[in-house]
């Protein structure tokens, strides 16, 4: 991957995290998500953004079940 594609990737996925971390996601929030992931996914298509794109949505995942324990 470029580096400029890397960096557009990287902007990306931040915009994916940010749009998810401060909220409660809902289910319909989960599909809206997993469809951007996949768009996400197949626009780069790369191990490297696949590895930013799992780590996020494992992230999001911990930051969920986080927020059910409190």
């Amino acid at each position: 991957m470029a580096v400029k594609d890397a960096y557009m990737m990287i902007c990306d996925a931040w915009i994916l995290y940010r749009n998810y971390a401060a909220s409660e996601l809902t289910e319909e929030d989960l599909e809206r998500m997993a469809g951007e992931v996949e768009e996400l996914r197949l626009k780069y298509n790369d191990p490297f953004a696949s590895g930013i794109l799992t780590a996020i949505v494992l992230e999001l995942g911990r930051i969920a079940k986080y927020r059910e324990v409190t």
